[in-house]
């Protein structure tokens, strides 16, 4: 992305906790890029997302969710995560009603992938957590 510049200390820590390519990882890497509204966290994030594509074969998802648009309500978990099945090609017929089951897909669809998932704009922990990777 052309003109990003001055967040580089923020783009190296991201750098180091999260696997190389070609790198096996033991498991699931959590970042969480907080921060006042309007210092970049957003730009920070995608940025990163671009730059560190190689490192995720198997694709990157991302969801506005809301948490703080003046506009729109929140986005509620089970919209995100039909977002995030239909992006992992899901046959709308065979996506299940329920947040925890559609949580369960999401999470079993996961597994083995190396996937970044950036949940962009959450108001808590509550918006994110049917979007974490299994334990």
């Amino acid at each position: 992305m052309a003109g990003f510049n001055g967040r580089e200390e923020y783009l190296s820590r991201l750098e180091r906790l999260s696997p190389t390519a070609g790198e096996d990882s033991p498991g699931a890497t959590i970042c969480a890029v907080v921060g006042t509204a309007g210092v970049g966290k957003t730009a920070l994030a995608v940025h990163w997302a671009h730059r560190a594509a190689e490192r995720f074969p198997d694709g990157q998802l991302y969801v506005y969710l809301r948490g703080f648009a003046a506009a729109d309500s929140p986005t509620d978990p089970a919209e995100a995560l039909r977002g995030f099945l239909q992006a992992l090609r899901v046959p709308d017929s065979q996506i299940p009603e329920g947040t925890d089951a559609r949580t369960g897909l999401f999470r079993g669809l996961l597994a083995g992938r190396r996937m970044l998932v950036v949940l962009d704009n959450a108001r808590d922990a509550g918006q994110i957590r049917h979007a974490r990777p299994a334990a």
